[in-house]
């Protein structure tokens, strides 16, 4: 029996690719498959480490981005709220 995927558990696929022929020569790739929109980056560079590495760097950026706009998505939400305990605003 196989094990099935829990579809909000988060999904982590890489792939590295070394062409024979052309220039930059590696590529790199991840997908983070999560609830909303998934993460995805592409590098591509003359050295594995340097694909790999430009990769994580855009990975990491969406990662910070999405958490910034949850924190005032959510800060936003508390304004609210505490406008309308106090009898303000809408």
């Amino acid at each position: 029996m196989t094990p099935t995927r829990n579809p909000a558990a988060p999904c982590v696929a890489a792939n590295l690719w070394a062409m024979r022929r052309g220039s930059p020569r590696y590529q790199a790739s991840i997908l983070i498959r999560v609830p909303g929109p998934d993460i995805h980056a592409v590098a591509c560079e003359h050295t594995l480490r340097m694909a790999v590495q430009q990769a994580l760097d855009a990975v990491e950026g969406q990662v910070e981005a999405r958490q910034g706009s949850r924190r005032a998505r959510r800060r936003s939400q508390l304004q609210l709220s505490s406008a309308a305990r106090i009898g303000r605003g809408w």
